[in-house]
């Protein structure tokens, strides 16, 4: 694993409730650098889903031969720590629409998940939470990811603010520890992930 081999494709803190910039302008091209890019780096082929020109809804992408999509999270859930005593620094989400999607239409999908969280302290409730910058590629597949959720109980958080929404933001997602996904790079943060990796491993 070699740290900063690729530079962040957008500033992390983007709106997170910006449906339309992370679907139709950020997800393109996360989708492109990561099959142009980042594929070769994690020794793996990577193209982009021929069927997406006609289907917006089908996965992002094919790596290795195999239908597959790609995650992206570059903002950190600060408060996951308080609400579900989870550790933001180590915490990406999956939400409820893409699992029930995939449960019904993609049961065999291959997941990817680019994690991408900027050095940051922010404050909740009284609490400075520090993020510690880290970036990496995790794999796991739809399968293992039900039973993961299923094994662990995976918190499932609504979004409070997006009760009313009318875009088709998700409603909620399930809270995933990256450190429970296979870890094929690390680009930044590679001793912060390693160590607490071997810590979580000692307490199990």
């Amino acid at each position: 694993m070699v740290d900063d081999k690729i530079n962040i494709l957008s500033h992390p803190e983007h709106n997170t409730e910006d449906k339309n910039y992370w679907t139709d302008k950020f997800g393109p091209k996360n989708e492109i650098k990561f099959c142009n890019e980042i594929c070769p780096i994690i020794k793996k082929n990577g193209i982009l889903n021929p069927e997406k020109k006609t289907n917006p809804y089908v996965p992002d992408i094919i790596v290795d031969g195999k239908l597959s999509d790609l995650k992206y999270q570059s903002t950190p859930f600060y408060s996951c720590g308080h609400y579900y005593n989870y550790d933001p620094q180590f915490t990406c989400v999956f939400n409820d629409k893409d699992f029930i999607h995939y449960d019904r239409k993609y049961p065999d999908l291959d997941l990817y998940f680019w994690i991408n969280y900027p050095e940051m302290e922010k404050n909740h409730k009284g609490k400075q939470i520090l993020i510690h910058r880290m970036e990496g590629i995790f794999f796991i597949d739809f399968q293992n990811l039900k039973r993961l959720i299923d094994n662990k109980k995976s918190p499932q958080h609504n979004y409070l603010r997006r009760a009313n929404d009318v875009v088709g933001n998700a409603k909620s997602s399930y809270l995933i520890d990256v450190r429970d996904l296979e870890c094929l790079w690390i680009f930044s943060g590679s001793e912060l992930f390693k160590e607490s990796r071997d810590e979580k491993d000692k307490i199990l």
